[in-house]
């Protein structure tokens, strides 16, 4: 499947891999390494998958207001804590 997009993108990877990528008109890219692998700095322990806690946390400090801008373009308010995690 990954073979049929690029060849439909009209993209060659004569070195094998996606880190160096050529277009038709022989355009290089060059994608870095932490774009195509899988992150190696993740902390596991504390929260790492554990949603069941979330709602029973208090968190401290000055409440504002975060804008989020979804791929619809549409933009959505949202309150949060200053010293809140994003994962929450």
């Amino acid at each position: 499947m990954a073979q049929a997009i690029l060849d439909s993108a009209g993209i060659s990877v004569p070195g094998g891999t996606l880190q160096e990528a050529y277009d038709e008109l022989g355009t290089s890219y060059t994608i870095p390494p932490f774009c195509i692998s899988d992150p190696k700095n993740l902390i596991e322990g504390e929260g790492s998958d554990d949603t069941s806690k979330q709602g029973a946390e208090v968190v401290d400090g000055k409440e504002v207001t975060i804008k989020l801008r979804l791929a619809s373009g549409k933009d959505v308010k949202v309150q949060a804590h200053e010293n809140e995690t994003i994962k929450r």
